[in-house]
């Protein structure tokens, strides 16, 4: 399965707006009397948008955050009619059929200690997860585990993981606490022999996270980093087995 939902591209439109102009009418004696009340149309023109890849978007994210809703917005109608993207959420159990992922997307700190938990959760993974293929880019919000990231630098995934195919949710989750380095995972995998669950974005009260779940026990290489004072984009590779710098 893969979900290949770049470039972006929204072109140019005209549009039509209209204000009001009220004439008026000073008099000598200091008063002054409406005249004219009109209506005037005025021209607008929406600014064409071009997001080359999933890495450019979040790069535009950190330039603009405020200018960022509207991003979000054209991924978000892109993704809701990708065919690969409905095929997959369409064989999504309802939520009551898998309790233990459930509970952990609605409170998932109370998971955090509590290993046979995410046994459980791990086997509703495996049971009702799909395999991704290779370059499938998912995105993640949170701070990398060392305080000083180096490119390189392999980490082994502890428990489930919990990534969004909108880097905006991801921006969204870099700067909840603990979270210092308002950080933006750009991720891709590659050689996924573990299935990953694809929340269905129509049910539950997070449905528009567009969350994908990964399985524990994963590798996580960092391969770049790049940051400025808005925040911070760091790509990684994750991978069932620890891929070295020449398999990136």
């Amino acid at each position: 399965m893969l979900f290949n939902f770049y470039p972006l591209e929204v072109k140019s439109k005209e549009g039509v707006m209209f204000d009001h102009q009220t004439i008026s009418e000073h008099n000598t004696d200091g008063t002054i009397t409406l005249v004219l009340t009109q209506s005037i149309k005025i021209k607008t023109m929406t600014q064409e948008i071009f997001v080359e890849s999933a890495k450019s978007h979040v790069l535009k994210i950190l330039e603009n955050p405020a200018d960022s809703n509207r991003l979000q917005s054209f991924l978000e109608d892109k993704l809701k009619n990708l065919e690969s993207y409905k095929t997959a959420y369409s064989k999504t159990p309802p939520m009551r059929s898998v309790p233990a992922i459930n509970l952990y997307r609605n409170n998932p700190k109370k998971y955090t200690r509590n290993f046979e938990s995410y046994m459980v959760i791990e086997n509703e993974i495996k049971n009702h997860g799909v395999l991704f293929e290779d370059g499938q880019i998912v995105f993640h919000g949170g701070d990398w585990p060392s305080k000083n990231p180096k490119i390189g630098e392999v980490i082994e995934l502890d428990r489930v993981f919990s990534t969004s195919l909108d880097p905006h949710v991801a921006r969204v989750h870099s700067l909840y606490p603990p979270n210092e380095s308002k950080c933006i995972w750009h991720i891709t995998l590659k050689n996924m022999n573990q299935p990953a669950f694809v929340f269905h974005p129509k049910r539950g009260k997070l449905k528009h996270e567009f969350e994908i779940l990964l399985v524990s026990g994963l590798f996580a290489r960092l391969s770049g980093i790049f940051s400025n004072e808005n925040g911070m984009l760091i790509d990684v590779v994750i991978s069932d087995s620890s891929l070295s710098e020449n398999e990136i």
